[in-house]
C-alpha cells in the first residue's frame, strides 16, 4: 500500500493508529513530483462545480 506521509500524519485517534502498526503489510510512503501535483491540481480545476 503506498501512502502520502502527510495523510498518514494527520491521523489522530490511537485506535487508527494501531490498525496501521499492525497491518499484515507495509505502508510505503511517497511524495507526489512536481509534475504530478500541477497534473492534480489542473485536473481539480476542470472538474470544479461553478456553485461551489
Amino acid at each position: 500500500m503506498h501512502k502520502l506521509r502527510d495523510v498518514v500524519d494527520e491521523i489522530r485517534d490511537q485506535a487508527t493508529k494501531q490498525r496501521l502498526r499492525v497491518l499484515p503489510y507495509e505502508i510505503k510512503m511517497m511524495e507526489p513530483s512536481p509534475v504530478a501535483i500541477v497534473k492534480g491540481n489542473q485536473i481539480t480545476i476542470s472538474r470544479r462545480v461553478p456553485w461551489i
